[in-house]
């Protein structure tokens, strides 16, 4: 532990920053928790443009509206019928 710091201080600063990461890639963890067919599109804005909060919202907007890998699998079949 640096000198001068506590345990608590470091407690203090940690757990905000884990806050703050797991809050900035919530587009990320929604594109892999529906399973998204095209997750580097929204994995790659969020990285790099999540910051402006634009492209964030941007980003959660897509994970939640592209199609899931089982989505895609039934259109699929779909087509295939007709």
């Amino acid at each position: 532990m640096p000198e001068g710091y506590t345990q608590q201080d470091i407690f203090i600063v940690a757990i905000p920053t884990l806050i703050g990461l797991l809050a900035y890639f919530i587009p990320v963890i929604v594109v892999f928790a529906r399973r998204v067919e095209n997750k580097v599109g929204v994995i790659l804005l969020n990285l790099f443009l999540g910051w402006t909060v634009i492209g964030w919202i941007i980003a959660l907007v897509m994970a939640f509206s592209l199609q899931t890998e089982d989505q895609a699998v039934l259109k699929a079949l779909h087509d295939q019928q007709e």
